[in-house]
């Protein structure tokens, strides 16, 4: 039977990014009910993040390249105090995935992340229209090569298998009418006809918060005639194509199987993708609702779910650096860039290093391996993840300079919850950390910490991080830390 605290735990493992003593702590005083509501309402909660345009100067250069962009987002995710926003553009990235490295610019890959974050939790026609209007879309599936006079099919298909309906459920005749009803939408460079240097024109583009390419719609290219998609036939073009899509019911359960794997496990009984769907129906796509009805489900709450999904690198490093509160730092660096200044080096390099932790397991935000997106579950698991796991130990601890700050923070914090010998020192790490540790897991560790000086270890900084690096890096490495 799971307590208040479990189910608010489980609830930030899932819905928000790790439940860490702190983070359980702001939630626990609205309770369950609350805790879903704030998760799910995260418009309710001031926006406190950083400009993503100041990542495209560089010491007040124009510097517009797309990696600078999965910098700005690693630094959201750790300083978010709206974490459900961050899980949900995660998931739709995911599955609307591009790769920052075909679509090159920034303000591509901006665009396109705004539109996930503002659209993520409403219908999802809207989204999916939205979408599909995307300049960082059209480009990454060739649809600015695309014309009535020879439709390019990478967009339909694309459309078709992982956005909407699922393989197996179109034929290829359906391919090539939707690949038509799509034509028209392309790509305009912003330079075309004029005079302007590129380089000028780089600059002017990034002041103005503009991509060197956008989207447009050209009505001489788009095949006007009637298609024939799914047994229907009209003058489709893309809006009523999404919509047509969005509505149909195999979108409906290709969608709810794919939040609730998402969300909570692998292969749900079709009963439960049933339900879901069913919710999908009634509130005409709205994800929120679905959101809601799946926290609702027993099924989520059973001992299938709990603690049973292998974490992803997100839900590794990010949810183990804001256990550590690293976001209030973030946050209170952040109020003093003024809007349209250029990054400061030190939250930049704050991006660039969670960022670069996620790479090291395979997660390189915004360069997913294919158009599929990333493999979940198993994998996240291998030898290879979990030798990067253990060594955020000594990243932590040893991290920050000759001040030591997460391990002087945590020895202070350890102090006030008056530990008096090494299982103390464990059992408030393991809390800090939320690992879930067995009794013979928990000796193992209590040895280790005895061997690094215990208690007394905590009076002096480097002392300190010694003994917390060498516990964690042994608590990282147990296989119950690597399920959330």
């Amino acid at each position: 039977m799971l307590s208040d605290r479990d189910k608010i735990g489980h609830l930030l493992r899932r819905f928000g990014l790790g439940a860490g003593t702190f983070e359980v702590k702001r939630y626990e005083p609205l309770g369950v009910k609350g805790t879903i509501a704030s998760l799910l309402h995260p418009e309710k909660k001031p926006d406190t993040s950083l400009d993503p345009w100041s990542y495209c100067w560089n010491e007040n250069k124009p510097d517009p390249n797309s990696y600078h962009v999965a910098s700005w987002w690693s630094a959201r995710f750790l300083m978010t105090d709206r974490p459900l926003e961050e899980k949900m553009t995660l998931f739709w990235h995911d599955h609307f995935a591009l790769d920052g490295e075909k679509v090159g610019e920034a303000p591509m890959m901006i665009g396109y992340l705004e539109v996930l974050r503002k659209h993520g939790f409403g219908p999802f026609e809207t989204l999916l229209i939205e979408v599909l209007k995307q300049g960082g879309m059209l480009g990454y599936l060739d649809q600015n090569l695309s014309s009535r006079l020879e439709p390019n099919e990478n967009l339909g298909r694309e459309l078709l298998e992982l956005f909407t309906l699922g393989e197996g459920n179109y034929t290829e005749k359906d391919v090539k009418e939707v690949s038509r009803a799509l034509t028209g939408w392309t790509l305009h460079y912003l330079g075309t006809g004029g005079q302007t240097d590129y380089t000028k024109l780089r600059e002017m583009a990034t002041k103005g918060r503009m991509a060197l390419m956008n989207a447009c719609f050209v009505p001489a290219m788009h095949d006007s005639n009637p298609k024939t998609i799914l047994g229907k036939t009209a003058n489709f073009d893309l809006e009523s194509l999404a919509k047509m899509l969005a509505a149909h019911p195999q979108t409906a359960r290709y969608m709810c199987r794919k939040l609730w794997e998402f969300f909570a496990y692998q292969n749900p009984e079709p009963a439960l993708v049933d339900r879901l769907a069913s919710v999908w129906k009634s509130s005409n796509g709205e994800i929120r609702r679905v959101l809601e009805a799946i926290t609702a489900a027993p099924e989520f709450w059973g001992e299938k779910c709990v603690r049973q999904m292998p974490k992803s690198p997100v839900d590794w490093s990010v949810a183990l650096f804001r256990s550590l509160n690293v976001g209030e730092g973030i946050r209170a660096m952040a109020t003093a860039v003024p809007k349209d200044a250029p990054i400061k080096k030190e939250l930049r390099e704050g991006g660039d290093g969670i960022n670069y932790l996620m790479s090291l397991q395979g997660m390189r935000l915004l360069y997913p391996p294919n158009v599929s997106g990333w493999e979940w579950y198993d994998g996240w698991i291998s030898s290879q993840t979990t030798m990067r796991r253990v060594s955020h130990g000594d990243v932590i601890f040893w991290g920050g300079g000759e001040a030591r700050p997460f391990a002087v923070g945590l020895a202070a914090f350890m102090k006030t919850m008056a530990v008096k010998q090494p299982v103390d020192i464990v059992n408030q790490l393991a809390d800090v950390f939320d690992m879930l540790l067995s009794d013979s897991e928990r000796e193992t560790l209590t040895i280790r910490c005895t061997a690094a000086g215990g208690v007394k270890a905590l009076d002096e900084k480097n002392q300190a991080a010694n003994l917390f690096a060498q516990i964690s890096k042994i608590m990282f490495a147990m296989p119950s830390a690597q399920l959330c």
